[in-house]
């Protein structure tokens, strides 16, 4: 039979619970009446530890990986119920009383430690008073009492009120007080009221502003770079307040550049006189002219590619801090999934697992154009993919502005962008010729000429690059263009503008527009941050001014499917079913994507031992030709698991998806083979 024991606290004192319990393992610590806040919260506040999973333990009993076991220790109690009321004074409630019970199971010898809490009402911010400010200018006030600011209708947390004060003193040094400080705050708690008032001190001294500039340069290059042109890039003039923000931007300015191996752009406190301070720009730069071979690793296309390449750059080409980068590389796209042997067969040699794409490109990068923070970036390039047993060669030119923006703004990333490109997309297997005249498999060549100006605009606002345990990304793409399209088939080059046996002609060119969408969100579900819920959303559309959706060049359709998209399917899988017209002929396999994107994902990550995490995903999403031909049947669904491993330099995923749902069959994952549905996937950075 087996015993339990309950003790309760007035009963039972400490000394006594250790001795008895001495080799008890603490199998679980319970929390009870925490409606403010869950169990796990909790457990990450309390020095206690619960035993861990028995799995851990054995595999810690035979090598030095997994955890072993953890006693109970009632000295731990008294410090856990102090951190508990410091937890909730901290946020609020006062008044929290902490109780505990323990239940002893003397068969298995585990203990289970209950936390019983009375949380109490919580109290809400009320006034604040500033002292200190008013000798200071009324921009730095404003700026400091706008950071600072708190409604009385929610609920005081000491964190919140710490982290405000601390971006009110930022915005001080921000507009020329550079040594400002934060002295101390002062919180008087009114019960009745439930109301918590704060004295905030503050030291914001005097108002410096920059005098001039001390550079210090060694390293290989140090004589190939001005002074004068280090200083123009930082932005900064003399006479100009002090501004902490402004000086670590252009210090990342600088580094963007690509001149130094290590920058730094800092206030010399040294050389400081009265309200004069000069700005010590001090850098290492090295060589003008790098040659490097390139191992590549990415996810283009949405799949994940190995090839080869190589790099060569000049820096300060021309003078004024431009870069030049010439670039060559050749991948195999899919890796895990590709017949090697086909990489030396002509197109039409090659069976249905062969995909790979080479790039040469030809870039120059202006930093600070126009005398004002904006990166310009002119690229020329050619693009080749070989997908199956279509190819794709896309060669032209691109002009993009890469405005700095302010690092608290909704809006932190925007790019608009000129391009200009030709496009031949050649299929060598079609499929088949619907028409009166029966079926007949043909080649088909796509060739289009697209000038497009568009803009890229995005708000990134979370806490972390590789595990973003909240907050979230925005981004957005809109650019409209012109296509002028020729189709040839079968041999014989023809109009595509031109209906069999019509002798008019029609205009040649498709005036079209594209949005595209993508949203992402991240929740924290415990204080650690070990376990994140993550979403994502994305749409797209395209649609033409005049002339037909079929004008628009293949490269710029939707696709569905990889490692970044539904996880259930290969890269470009998912795209419109139904045939594309042309000519009056039907081509029921046509090399296209579709005019409108649906895509979302739902993830739980759970990251443990420091460089490791698993996730549990679902997708959905799919390609259609049109908004109007959406239907649900038609959404693919894919559900899987995933395991991380978070290097110093990026995470590293591989990802096992299943066709959930097929909408190519409309079977579900029971209906057919389990094993048959699966797809893995093998990617860099997380899918989001």
């Amino acid at each position: 039979m087996v015993k339990k024991f309950l003790f309760i606290t007035l009963l039972l004192s400490s000394q006594a619970c250790s001795q008895a319990f001495f080799d008890y393992e603490l199998d679980a610590i319970n929390f009870s009446g925490n409606n403010a806040y869950s169990s796990s919260e909790l457990r990450a506040v309390v020095l206690s530890v619960e035993t861990p999973w028995w799995g851990w333990k054995f595999l810690n009993s035979l090598t030095s990986w997994g955890s072993p076991a953890v006693y109970f220790d009632s000295s731990y109690i008294s410090i856990d119920i102090l951190s508990l009321k410091n937890f909730y004074r901290d946020r609020g409630f006062f008044n929290a009383d902490i109780r505990y019970t323990i239940e002893a199971d003397s068969s298995d010898k585990t203990v289970e430690l209950n936390y019983l809490i009375n949380e109490g009402t919580p109290a809400n911010f009320g006034t604040v008073k500033f002292f200190g400010l008013n000798p200071i200018t009324w921009k730095a006030n404003y700026a400091f009492t706008s950071e600072v600011t708190f409604d009385t209708t929610d609920r005081f947390i000491q964190g919140e009120s710490t982290e405000k004060t601390a971006r009110g003193i930022g915005e001080l040094q921000n507009n020329g007080y550079m040594l400002a400080t934060w002295d101390s705050t002062r919180a008087f708690v009114d019960t009745s009221n439930r109301k918590v008032d704060m004295d905030v001190f503050v030291s914001p001294e005097i108002l410096y502003k920059i005098s001039g500039f001390i550079i210090e340069k060694d390293g290989e290059g140090k004589d190939k770079v001005s002074d004068v042109l280090l200083t123009d890039i930082t932005g900064i003039k003399p006479g100009e307040d002090y501004d902490r923000n402004k000086i670590k931007r252009s210090q990342n300015r600088l580094a963007r550049t690509g001149l130094f191996n290590s920058i730094i752009v800092e206030p010399s406190s040294k050389d400081t006189v009265g309200d004069q301070v000069p700005l010590l720009i001090k850098g290492n730069i090295g060589f003008m002219n790098e040659l490097s071979p390139e191992l590549v690793f990415d996810n283009y296309q949405n799949y994940f590619n190995l090839g080869v390449g190589a790099n060569f750059i000049q820096k300060n080409f021309l003078g004024r801090a431009r870069k030049l980068t010439l670039q060559a590389k050749v991948s195999v796209l899919d890796i895990f999934n590709t017949n090697l042997g086909n990489i030396f067969k002509a197109p039409d040699k090659r069976d249905s697992i062969f995909q790979g794409a080479a790039e040469f490109l030809a870039k120059i990068e202006q930093p600070y154009i126009f005398n004002r923070p904006i990166f310009g970036n002119l690229e020329l390039y050619i693009k080749s993919l070989f997908l199956t047993t279509n190819t794709s060669l896309t060669y032209g030119g691109k002009l993009t502005f890469d405005f700095e923006m302010p690092e608290y703004t909704f809006v932190n990333q925007l790019k608009p962008y000129f391009n200009l490109e030709e496009n031949i997309f050649t299929s060598n297997d079609i499929g088949t010729i619907i028409n009166s005249s029966g079926r007949a498999g043909v080649y088909l060549t796509i060739k289009s000429l697209t000038p497009l100006l568009g803009v890229e605009v995005g708000a990134s606002h979370t806490d972390n690059i590789f595990f973003p345990s909240k907050g979230f990304n925005l981004s957005t793409l809109l650019e409209t263009g012109e296509a002028s399209t020729t189709v040839s088939f079968g041999g014989d080059s023809l109009s595509v503008f031109l209906q069999p046996g019509e002798t008019s002609s029609e205009n040649k060119t498709a005036f079209f527009y594209k949005t595209q969408i993508s949203i992402s969100t991240f929740l924290g579900l415990d204080r650690v941050v070990s376990r994140v819920l993550a979403a994502k959303f994305k749409t797209g559309y395209i649609q033409t001014y005049s002339g037909d959706t079929k004008l628009i060049p293949p490269n710029r359709t939707f696709f569905a499917g990889g490692s970044n998209s539904v996880r259930g399917w290969r890269s470009r899988e998912l795209a419109p079913r139904d045939s594309t017209e042309f000519l009056g002929v039907d081509f029921s396999n046509s090399p296209r994507g579709g005019t409108f994107l649906l895509e979302g994902s739902l993830e739980l990550r759970q990251r443990f031992l420091e460089s490791f995490g698993a996730v549990a995903f679902f997708d959905f999403g799919n390609t259609w030709n049109g908004y109007k031909k959406i239907s649900f049947p038609d959404i693919a669904v894919a559900a899987g698991l995933g395991f991380r491993y978070y290097s110093p330099i990026a995470p590293f995923r591989l990802d096992f998806g299943f066709k959930f749902y097929d909408p190519s069959n409309r079977k579900f994952i029971f209906d057919r083979p389990f094993w048959s549905t699966l797809q893995f996937h093998f990617g860099i950075g997380e899918a989001f």
